[in-house]
């Protein structure tokens, strides 16, 4: 049980028995079954004696004077003597109970408080297919989930964390070789995709492997090439750490560290990676006085024209998979989505990427095979491979001077997100 839960529980359960001391006598109680049948006839007898008779009222022991004592006309005495009596008694039990609550306070003290956060991006762009209701954003969800993502003790040697591959200033991905690098040295099999705008992703990876990223990160934490763990085996290390259980417990409410908790947390930051603040969104939105240079407008029509229908406004993807007429790539043997749905028309069908940060986050395609952005238009107007299965919107060549493309790559350039990429709430937490 959670101290969130705890601390409810207890709280609710003091109240309800100081409620109960103060507010039901004796009587109420049923009580006064237990009385003293002679003492009962004793109060009997005395009230049928003169009014001039001396009063000796006979209180019972349990400290409660009987309710036709205390509000009988004849004994004043003793009924200012009671009532005197019972306001010393209920101010003490009104002390008793805040002290009670106090103290419940106090023990319930661990019991954490977490600060929930709303996702920023722009009102233009459409609601986030995520859905948070089931992880909801907090700040100490978020930092833990950063801790996460630049510790190395998720891989089996405590020696790759997922920032290896995922840089945050090369718009999380990497840049110094074609293909993902593992424990032991180990060359992967794809390029790593870079991370931004994931909260309207509906699948991962470049073959869609992952179809919710609360799952994704078990792709790389077990993959051997890569992280070469596993979750349990995550979980155990982060639960024996020195840190890692209170920061949970600060998150999570529990010290008790799930594998449900781990993704979680790291699906908190990484939902946080937007990036909407490159010189296409100023134009946009009409920031800054931000415009278009002639040369970018130009490539701007040029994009509406061409490659819109696959890397849509805002986010500059539709999340679809496409094959887009490259030639298998000898060595690896990638066939892309057929892998996973075993449909021979996904075959070299792959992820659509964004377009935002290409500056940062080169080289290109699955498998890297393109280092700058003239190669990658150069395959779309000139080579693309006729394999049986390219995506019907690339059917009709792309025809474009060598003038037009200079303008498209300009244009390109303007979805640069600087900010986003030296945004220190990203970076390394130091």
């Amino acid at each position: 049980m959670s101290y969130k839960h705890q601390f409810k529980i207890s709280f609710f359960a003091v109240n309800l028995i100081i409620y109960i001391s103060i507010h039901l006598s004796p009587r109420r109680l049923g009580l006064l079954f237990f009385l003293d049948k002679k003492q009962k006839q004793k109060n009997q007898d005395w009230l049928r004696q003169p009014c001039n008779a001396a009063p000796t009222a006979h209180i019972p022991s349990h400290g409660y004077a009987p309710f036709h004592l205390v509000f009988n006309p004849l004994l004043h005495n003793n009924k200012i003597y009671t009532k005197n009596r019972n306001e010393k008694r209920n101010s003490k039990t009104y002390i008793i109970y805040i002290l009670f609550v106090l103290i419940t306070l106090l023990a319930s003290w661990k019991a954490p408080f977490t600060n929930p956060v709303k996702l920023k991006y722009p009102n233009t762009w459409p609601k986030p297919t995520y859905d948070f209701s089931k992880n909801p954003l907090t700040e100490e969800g978020i930092q833990l989930g950063r801790k996460l993502f630049y510790d190395p003790l998720l891989s089996k040697d405590n020696t790759i964390s997922c920032s290896s591959c995922h840089l945050s200033y090369t718009a999380f991905t990497h840049v110094d070789h074609k293909l993902s690098h593992g424990i032991n040295d180990s060359i992967g099999n794809r390029n790593s995709l870079a991370l931004m705008n994931l909260a309207w992703n509906k699948s991962f990876m470049w073959d869609g492997s992952a179809n919710h990223l609360d799952m994704q990160a078990l792709a790389p934490i077990s993959d051997p090439k890569e992280m070469g763990s596993s979750i349990v085996e995550v979980v155990e290390k982060l639960q024996s750490s020195e840190d890692y259980p209170t920061l949970f417990n600060v998150a999570f409410g529990d010290t008790i560290i799930t594998g449900t908790k781990v993704l979680k947390a790291m699906s908190q930051f990484q939902l946080t990676l937007i990036s909407s603040n490159s010189k296409y969104d100023k134009v946009m939105n009409k920031t800054d006085e931000e415009s278009f240079t002639d040369q970018e407008q130009n490539g701007y029509e040029i994009y509406t024209q061409h490659c819109a229908s696959c890397h849509a406004e805002p986010l500059f993807s539709t999340g679809e998979f496409a094959n887009n007429g490259l030639s298998i790539d000898q060595t690896l043997h990638d066939i892309g989505r057929m892998t996973i749905t075993q449909n021979p028309s996904d075959s070299l069908s792959f992820k659509i990427p964004s377009l935002r940060n290409l500056k940062y986050s080169f080289p290109y395609m699955h498998d890297g095979r393109f280092s700058n952005l003239n190669e990658v238009i150069n395959h779309y107007t000139e080579v693309i491979d006729p394999n049986g299965f390219v995506d019907s919107r690339l059917s009709r060549k792309i025809s474009l001077t060598s003038n037009e493309k200079v303008d498209l790559v300009a244009f390109l350039l303007t979805l640069n997100d600087r900010e986003f990429v030296f945004n220190k709430e990203f970076a390394f937490l130091r």
